[in-house]
C-alpha cells in the first residue's frame, strides 16, 4: 500500500498523485470531501466535482453505519494510521472490495484505496472450487451405492463406462419420469438430433435425471413444466474463467429446466453441500445435487446452475465428448410378465429416490405400499398397523439393523408376513449362508420395474 503526503504543494508530486493506480482522497474533519484523484473517482464511480465540497453522509446515505466510517472516525481522533479490507456496495447492487489505508493529515484524513475486487473474487472462487472438490469426492462415494440401487434401465452392472448416446438414455427414461412428475406437471423432451457421443454409465445418467427431475417437481407445488434437453456445447476460455472447476473443451450437455420458484442467492451457494436441504423433515436427504456433482465430476465434467427467484432453474451437466463409436450393449433380458395385486407391502429403503420409484411402481399395479426411510420408522409403522401386512420388502444392508434382524421383529408382530430381501450382493454372501424358505425370497440388484413386480407377486404366491 502506498504512503504519501498528499498535502505537498509541489506540482510534480500532485501530478504523480493524480495519475496513481491507487485512489487518493482527503476528507476533512467535518466529513467534507476535499480532494480525489482520478483513481478515487473510478472507485467511487462518480466524478470528483460531484463530491468535492459535499459531506460524505450526504453523498452516501447510511455510510455512518459502516466499518469504513468507524475507522475514519477513529483515525481522526487517535491520529494513528489504520489499514483494513473494506467491502463496498454500489447503488446498482454490485460489490467491490478495497484495501484501504487511512492516514491522518492536518485537515482531516487521507484515504488511499486499492481495488482488490478481482483478486477477492478469484480467491472466493478458488475456495468454492476446493470445497466442491471435497464435496464431489464425498458424494461420489455415495453415488456408487445409489447407482447400484437404481431400479430402472440398469440391466447389467457396468464395470467400465460405455460410449453412449445420451438421447437414447433420456428417451428410455421418459415414461418413468412422466410418472415421477405426476399429472399436474408437463414433461417436455428437447433432444439435439446431431448429438455427439459421451462415455458414461447409463445407470448413473438415470440417477442424475431422477434427482434433477424430482427437485424440479418439488419446486413447482402448483404445477408447471419440466424441460429435458440435450445439446452439443463448447466450453471456451471465457466460460472457464467465470466457472471455477470447468475445463475448456467439447461437451455433451444435459439440461433439466423447470418453471418453479427458483433458488435464492443465499441458498445457491450451498446446494452442492452434502445434507443441505430446504425440504421438510423426511422429504429430502440433502444428497441429490451432491450426488449429481459427484457423478459428473468423476466423469470429468461440470455442473452449472442458472436460476432466478420466481423464474425457474436450469441445471446443466456437461460430459466430455467421446469420438469413439457407440458401445454395443447386450440385448435386455426377457422381462417376466408384470403381475398386479391388492396386498399390503411394507417397503423399507433408505434412499429417497429409490424408495419413491419402488412405491410408484407397486402402487401403479394396485398394491398398498407402506414406505419407511429406516428400520426405526418401519418398526413404528408395523406396530401401529392394525390390519395385516402381507409382504416385507427390505434391503439386506440397512443402517443400524440389517434386513434379517429387522424381519425377526416384524414376523413377531405379523406372523403370516412374507419377506422379500433385496441386495446388490450375491444371495449366498448377502444372506450369510441362510437358506430361503417358502416365506422368504431374494431379489438381486440391479433389477427393472417388471422384475420387481414379478418377484413381489411370486413371493406373495409362494
Amino acid at each position: 500500500m502506498l504512503h504519501v503526503n498528499v498535502m505537498a504543494t509541489d506540482t510534480a508530486i500532485r501530478a504523480s498523485i493524480q495519475n496513481l493506480l491507487e485512489g487518493v482522497q482527503i476528507i476533512g474533519y467535518d466529513w467534507t470531501y476535499l480532494y480525489l484523484n482520478e483513481a478515487a473517482e473510478r472507485h467511487a464511480r462518480r466524478p470528483a466535482a460531484d463530491l468535492i465540497g459535499r459531506r460524505m453522509p450526504e453523498c452516501y446515505p447510511g455510510i455512518e453505519l459502516t466499518q469504513t466510517f468507524a475507522v475514519l472516525s477513529r483515525v481522526m481522533q487517535s491520529r494513528q494510521p489504520e489499514q483494513f479490507l473494506s467491502e463496498f456496495l454500489y447503488p446498482d447492487g454490485t460489490q467491490a472490495w478495497f484495501d484501504l489505508l487511512v492516514e491522518p493529515v492536518p485537515d482531516g484524513v487521507c484515504v488511499v484505496s486499492l481495488d482488490i475486487s478481482d483478486t477477492h473474487r478469484a480467491q472466493a472462487q478458488l475456495r468454492q472450487g476446493q470445497k466442491l472438490e471435497a464435496v464431489g469426492r464425498l458424494a461420489g462415494e455415495r453415488a456408487e451405492r445409489l447407482t447400484r440401487q437404481l431400479l430402472a434401465f440398469s440391466r447389467t452392472e457396468v464395470l467400465a463406462p460405455p460410449v453412449i448416446d445420451l438421447n437414447a438414455v433420456v428417451l428410455d427414461l421418459h415414461s418413468l419420469l412422466t410418472r415421477v412428475v405426476g399429472d399436474d406437471i408437463r414433461l417436455v423432451l428437447d433432444p439435439e438430433p446431431a448429438l455427439q457421443h459421451a462415455r458414461a454409465d447409463p445407470g448413473q445418467i438415470a440417477q442424475i435425471l431422477m434427482n434433477l427431475v424430482v427437485n424440479a417437481r418439488d419446486a413447482m407445488a402448483h404445477g408447471g413444466t419440466v424441460r429435458i434437453a440435450t445439446a452439443n456445447a463448447t466450453l471456451d476460455r471465457a466460460f472457464v474463467r467465470g466457472h471455477t472447476g470447468s475445463i475448456e473443451g467439447e461437451y455433451v450437455a444435459l439440461l433439466v429446466e423447470d418453471s418453479g420458484h427458483g433458488i435464492p442467492a443465499d441458498i445457491l451457494a450451498h446446494v452442492f453441500e452434502p445434507f443441505f436441504t430446504t425440504k421438510g423433515p423426511g422429504k429430502g436427504t440433502g444428497l441429490g445435487l451432491p450426488t449429481v456433482y459427484g457423478i459428473v465430476k468423476q466423469s470429468g465434467g461440470y455442473v452449472a446452475i442458472d436460476t432466478a427467484p420466481g423464474i425457474g432453474t436450469t441445471i446443466t451437466t456437461y460430459l466430455p465428448v467421446c469420438h469413439e463409436p457407440l458401445t454395443e450393449m447386450p440385448p435386455p433380458c426377457q422381462e417376466p410378465r408384470t403381475v398386479s395385486g391388492t396386498e399390503t407391502v411394507l417397503l423399507v429403503e433408505d434412499d429417497a429416490a429409490t424408495r419413491e420409484l419402488m412405491c410408484r411402481t407397486l402402487a401403479a399395479q394396485g398394491y398398498t405400499v407402506v414406505a419407511a426411510r429406516d428400520v426405526w420408522n418401519a418398526l413404528t409403522l408395523a406396530r401401529g398397523r392394525a390390519s395385516r401386512i402381507d409382504l416385507l420388502l427390505i434391503d439386506i444392508v440397512m443402517p443400524d439393523m440389517n434386513g434379517p434382524q429387522f424381519a425377526q421383529h416384524v414376523v413377531a408382530m405379523h406372523p403370516k408376513i412374507r419377506v422379500l430381501y433385496v441386495s446388490g450382493f450375491p444371495q449366498a454372501s448377502a444372506l450369510g449362508g441362510q437358506a430361503l424358505s417358502a416365506r422368504v425370497s431374494f431379489l438381486p440388484k440391479p433389477f427393472t420395474p417388471g422384475t420387481l413386480l414379478a418377484s413381489v407377486r411370486e413371493a406373495l404366491d409362494a
